[in-house]
């Protein structure tokens, strides 16, 4: 495994992208800015300027290129080679994309902080209370944890649907589509199938909501009709199905 994970961290932190996305995060988050009119709103930092989908698309950007790319490119014959088993593989191409993710979601704090400070001097108190009766400041941290868990979610769909297909596009394409319209899938899905909204609002893209029901949870909370702990609990318990399915997917593939 140690070898793997090696082998992973060096491939990843050679690519471009790797180092590229952390600075667009910068205008993505001032796109933010310009779409709330210029003006101050707690909601707007809490958010983290909104760079919790942002980071997403980054995720499956970068992570389709370590997983997919590599059936494309026949590479991965390489690595099944040197490696001892697909598991190690597998789980550390996970491992590395995690990291990433954790790295992004800390720059996107700095971030929040620094922008705060320019765009909005002597607006921002972060010690005022704001949501669930807590700081602005805490709002703001367990936003970016409560991403960090919905990003999860979304590598592991990654991970599924790159195993499922040898075709690099395509998973960049069904990850795009499940990030950025399956919660409106979801959401009709609820109103329009109210007899089975018990099962229905369990469905894993339900649980894509989880970092726009924190920020506004009376809005969301009638939409998923799930409290955020049982989102959380739900994101990670798919998070661990999908990347299990996924691998035994891979495993099971011939290369």
């Amino acid at each position: 495994m140690a070898d793997s994970l090696y082998q992973e961290y060096y491939k990843f932190f050679h690519k471009k992208m790797v180092w590229y996305a952390p600075i667009l995060l910068i205008p993505l988050m001032l796109l933010a800015w310009l779409l709330f009119k210029f003006e101050f709103s707690r909601y707007l930092v809490i958010s983290s300027f909104l760079a919790g989908p942002w980071i997403e698309m980054l995720l499956v950007v970068i992570g389709a290129g370590i997983f997919s790319m590599e059936f494309q490119e026949g590479t991965i014959l390489t690595l099944l080679y040197k490696a001892s088993s697909k598991r190690d593989i597998y789980f550390s191409k996970f491992l590395v994309i995690f990291c990433y993710d954790v790295v992004l979601h800390v720059i996107a704090f700095g971030l929040t902080i620094v922008l705060s400070l320019i765009i909005f001097p002597g607006q921002v108190d972060w010690f005022a209370v704001y949501q669930y009766q807590q700081p602005l400041i805490v709002n703001l941290i367990l936003t970016l944890l409560v991403g960090l868990v919905a990003s999860l979610l979304t590598i592991a769909l990654l991970f599924f649907f790159s195993s499922l297909s040898k075709n690099n596009s395509l998973a960049v394409v069904i990850s795009f589509v499940l990030i950025f319209m399956g919660q409106g899938l979801s959401d009709n899905l609820l109103n329009k199938y109210e007899t089975f909204d018990f099962i229905i609002k369990w469905n894993p893209l339900n649980m894509l909501n989880l970092q726009n029901q924190y920020t506004t949870y009376v809005v969301y909370h009638e939409l998923t009709q799930l409290s955020n702990l049982q989102i959380i609990g739900g994101a990670l318990c798919y998070t661990l199905i999908f990347l299990e399915f996924g691998y035994l997917i891979f495993s099971h593939r011939k290369f």
